[in-house]
């Protein structure tokens, strides 16, 4: 069916369409480019991390290019959205499932399939929910700490006064236990300022499930964010020598909230990070009693592929302390 439209209602189209695209040009959208068609900045990202092994890098120049902690870039043929600061991070991280939710390239949800990294929603949480009860301080006490202690015998004295301390404490065939695992806060701040360095993930994403409006730049529905974990852990504004090893940063009360994020933030945060806590410090205690080392490769490179990776193997000199 035809529907007319007389001389008299063209003029009345033309005003609407020229308030809709008026609107639309007037929306503050980020600084940035998208570079190539469907490419986009993706080899420039992907170059940063896996080549030059500094995925900061990508997003740090261009912060500095655009003078801005946000800008847009188009990533794996998506358009997205770097929120290149703390208060990004913490405000992707506390808005998941009210203005974003976890997203992945299609590749990785290939992989990956239906997991607790991909999955959203309800699903989601109930997924957390029964992981839970396997990775508390009771499971640990119960389930693991034991196992790991063997399985490090197994494979394998150092001076660190905090490990001898707590071995010169045990018994004769006697194994760690929870409250063991948290003496060893200096450890933990050591192998904390390590991920600092060399944060364990590149970072991860996010999709807008709403039309967003932050810090006075428009992010339509179904852009995507991008938040880098090395940014702000590199950054001497919250890090002072951020270059430097220095494990005291993380006594008291520690770094800045949303400035060390190597395993996320928010409902969406690592539900294995204890779980990692445990299986590192069992497996340290046990290296540093036992071994001396040193590394073979002193300035090896390391690059993310998509994980740190030492590119020649990492390989070290043990030698055991009763030769």
């Amino acid at each position: 069916m035809e529907i007319p439209i007389s001389f008299s209602t063209v003029p009345f189209l033309v005003i609407i369409f020229l308030l809709i695209t008026r609107k639309k040009k007037t929306l503050n959208y980020p600084p940035g480019s998208l570079g190539w068609p469907f490419l986009g900045e993706t080899l420039e990202f992907l170059r940063a991390a896996n080549k030059e092994g500094k995925p900061e890098k990508f997003v740090r120049e261009r912060i500095e290019k655009y003078k801005s902690n946000i800008f847009k870039t188009s990533l794996m043929g998506e358009t997205m959205v770097v929120l290149g600061s703390a208060s990004g991070n913490k405000f992707l991280f506390s808005n998941e499932n009210k203005q974003v939710t976890i997203w992945w390239p299609v590749t990785i949800r290939k992989i990956l399939g239906s997991c607790l990294i991909t999955t959203v929603g309800e699903e989601a949480k109930l997924t957390r929910k029964m992981l839970s009860s396997f990775i508390n301080p009771d499971a640990f006490s119960r389930l693991y700490i034991k196992a790991m202690e063997v399985v490090g015998q197994d494979h394998f004295k150092n001076y660190w006064e905090e490990h001898i301390e707590i071995a010169s404490a045990k018994k004769e065939g006697e194994f760690l236990s929870w409250d063991d695992i948290q003496k060893m806060k200096y450890s933990w701040n050591v192998i904390s300022e390590v991920m600092r360095l060399t944060p364990p993930i590149m970072g991860a994403y996010r999709e807008a499930i709403v039309d967003i409006n932050y810090e006075g730049y428009h992010i339509p529905k179904g852009w995507k964010f991008y938040w880098n974990t090395a940014l702000t852990s590199l950054d001497s504004e919250f890090f002072p020598n951020a270059t430097s090893l220095e494990p005291s940063r993380f006594e008291e009360a520690g770094p800045a909230p949303y400035t060390y994020v190597p395993f996320g933030g928010g409902p969406r945060m690592c539900v294995g990070k204890e779980f990692a806590r445990l299986e590192i410090l069992v497996f340290l205690h046990i290296l540093i009693r036992k071994f001396s080392w040193k590394l073979l490769i002193p300035d090896e490179k390391i690059i993310y592929d998509p994980m740190p990776t030492p590119v020649e193997g990492l390989p070290i000199s043990l030698q055991p302390h009763n030769c």
